[in-house]
């Protein structure tokens, strides 16, 4: 916007006029460039100025367009003035890729099991490496034969390369100490022989070398080491002599009458057996009883003889115990079976152990069988015999002797107690709940009843179970 303003000057009247222009100061006015800063073979790459403001520029190169296409790697500028004169400016360097190239070198061949090689290619940090084993490194390890490609990836393209790893399937050492038999009989010798799974060499602990066999004639351990390109292994091998012969005849002990057993003879190291009658099985038929014996021998010539008693089976003899027990304890009575001869019981219960504990009286029974009998027993049981003892006579007369008349009961768990005492007319002269309550001969506590007899009646309950009892005393006085 312009102002006019007077100026007086020698008396003229003179005109004057003011623009008002907008500064711009260097902070606020920026130039940056735009564009690749890579130049792949072959390409150009365009660099654009670009302000913040209208602004001309010039660039290091002379042109003064906003933008320039650039073919060679260097380092350009470009400067930007705007309307009031003002400058700034940017620059950018650009440089040059090569396409990716790759060739895989591969460090050898896979030789042993487990064995790795490595692939690899010249590493560039402007590269991405793609391998057919998803991994991402310029070098790889890998232990499979087999064909592996890589892809390197950069700004200027791909390339790709494969290689084929080969394995001479060589193995490890294996070795194996081969003998006829680890037992040596005392005077004779065993030849070792070697096998191997590969080329190689050897040596014996015996000290020699190269040789596919050696011959022993004493126990002891021995052992070969075996090497190939792959390794080394120690074989050993055990030379004993045989363990001592030992022979034991397997079979029934027992038969019953006209049956035949088979008897084995049970030898550790035998080759050979003879029976008592000459036969030579490794088993024999007895048909009878008796005793009967084999003899055995080892391949080193040692004997060994055992024999055995093959006897009848006589019927099961049997004898039934009852101990009981009384009413007011917790266990009940039990009948035990004590027996001979005898591989299975039943009771008549179904039970099969060797006692029983009845919970009613009446007749028990079992049969005992063999193999060849069966025998059978029977018993009553009473289990209804009541811990009670009840006096017949006493003499209140304080003498310090049968003064009081009390039962006596050896169960302490007694419920419901009642007893009660009549003279012989039907009249009561005791009652009492209380069963530690003894009578002294009075009625009422002080009528001293006279000398007679007396009837009593007793009842109570045990275990759920109720008992009743009577009788007659008789009082003297």
């Amino acid at each position: 916007m312009n102002t006019p303003k007077i100026h007086s000057t020698l008396g003229l009247i003179v005109w004057s006029f003011f623009a008002v222009i907008p500064l711009f100061s260097q902070e606020d006015f920026s130039v940056s460039i735009q564009g690749d800063s890579t130049l792949c073979p072959g390409d150009t790459s365009t660099l654009t100025a670009i302000s913040n403001m209208d602004a001309e520029f010039i660039w290091s190169n002379g042109m003064t367009d906003s933008a320039i296409v650039v073919t060679t790697a260097n380092l350009f500028s470009v400067i930007a003035i705007n309307e009031v004169g003002d400058s700034t400016s940017a620059s950018v360097t650009i440089g040059t890729l090569d396409f990716p190239e790759v060739d895989i070198f591969i460090s050898g061949k896979l030789a042993c099991p487990n064995d790795n090689v490595n692939l690899s290619v010249p590493f560039s940090v402007t590269t991405d490496y793609e391998w057919s084993t998803t991994q991402t490194n310029n070098v790889i390890s890998v232990g499979n034969p087999g064909t592996y490609w890589v892809k390197a990836t950069n700004e200027c393209g791909i390339a790709t390369d494969t290689a084929v790893v080969e394995s001479e399937n060589k193995p490890y050492p294996e070795a194996h100490i081969l003998v006829d038999s680890t037992d040596l009989c005392k005077g004779d010798s065993s030849v070792l022989e070697l096998e191997v799974n590969s080329d190689g060499f050897w040596f014996w602990s015996t000290g020699f070398a190269f040789v596919d066999s050696i011959v022993i004639d004493t126990p002891g351990t021995y052992w070969v080491e075996f090497i190939n390109d792959c390794g080394a292994i120690t074989e050993f091998i055990d030379i004993t002599w045989p363990p001592e012969i030992n022979v034991q005849i397997d079979g029934p002990s027992e038969m019953c009458q006209g049956e035949e057993v088979v008897l084995m003879a049970d030898a550790n190291t035998a080759v050979a057996y003879q029976w008592s009658d000459s036969s030579t099985d490794i088993d024999f038929v007895a048909a009878s009883t008796g005793t009967y014996q084999v003899s055995v021998t080892d391949k080193c010539g040692e004997i060994a003889v055992a024999e055995t008693f093959v006897q009848e089976i006589l019927p099961p003899i049997v004898e039934l115990k009852v101990a009981e027990a009384l009413l007011c304890e917790e266990n009940q009575v039990e009948v035990t079976a004590d027996t001979m001869w005898t591989d299975e019981i039943i009771w008549s219960t179904g039970e099969t152990s060797i006692s029983i504990s009845p919970s009613d009286p009446g007749d028990y029974s079992l049969i005992a069988s063999n193999r060849c009998f069966e025998t059978f027993a029977s018993t009553f049981v009473n289990t209804m015999r009541v811990p009670v003892f009840v006096p017949n006579a006493f003499s209140p007369n304080n003498d310090g002797q049968n003064d009081f008349f009390l039962p006596h009961l050896e169960c302490q768990n007694v419920e419901n107690y009642e007893f009660q005492i009549y003279s012989r007319w039907g009249d009561p002269v005791f009652n009492t709940n209380d069963y530690s309550e003894w009578w002294d001969g009075k009625k009422a506590g002080n009528h001293l009843m006279p000398t007679g007899v007396y009837v009593w009646f007793m009842k109570f309950k045990i275990r759920e179970r109720n008992y009743y009892f009577d009788g007659d005393v008789l009082l003297m006085r």
